[in-house]
């Protein structure tokens, strides 16, 4: 059985882009930086170090505008540029952390592996329980809806690990 679970940023088609009103940019008035969901706020704050200088401060207010508005809890490393904007008593959703080798990176790794693991044993499970409906459903068929109704819920518990992978992945944790 392959599985899929999307782990990079949809990039934004020209047209979509184009959507965009301006304060929905890091730069408003050069359209750069787009903030206008959660993988582009990650994306802002794994590309901060690379804005010029003169833009910098603006930037960085409006990354952690949205990180609060959009109340992501997000792991800003010291080597991050954005760390000096950073303000504890403000941003109680940015974790300021040393280096890679921070004991909470390497858990994180850790819970990575587990969630793929965990992945891994729901879809061998689905494909188990479509065997059981392959021929069609009969709502009469205790087994059928029992099978189902476990359906729903490795579709709902392999959603959720995504989102988390996916999470991990723009933190730059695996």
């Amino acid at each position: 059985m392959i599985y899929t679970i999307n782990l990079q940023e949809k990039a934004l088609t020209a047209k979509e882009r184009n959507k965009l009103d301006d304060s929905e940019f890091g730069i408003p008035e050069e359209r750069k930086y787009p903030l206008n969901d959660e993988a582009h706020v990650r994306a802002a704050v794994k590309f901060f170090n690379k804005v010029e200088p003169k833009y910098e401060e603006s930037l960085a207010k409006r990354i952690i505008k949205r990180i609060k508005e959009l109340d992501l809890d997000i792991q800003i490393g010291d080597d991050n540029k954005l760390s000096k904007y950073y303000s504890a008593k403000k941003e109680s959703n940015v974790t300021l952390v040393k280096s890679s080798k921070n004991p909470i990176i390497i858990k994180e790794n850790a819970e990575s592996n587990e969630l793929r693991g965990q992945y891994k044993k729901l879809d061998k499970r689905r494909v188990e329980l479509e065997k059981i409906i392959k021929w069609g459903f009969d709502k009469n068929n205790p087994e059928h809806v029992s099978a189902y109704k476990e359906l729903e819920s490795i579709n709902s518990k392999q959603q959720k690990i995504a989102d988390r992978l996916n999470s991990l992945w723009y933190q730059g944790k695996f």
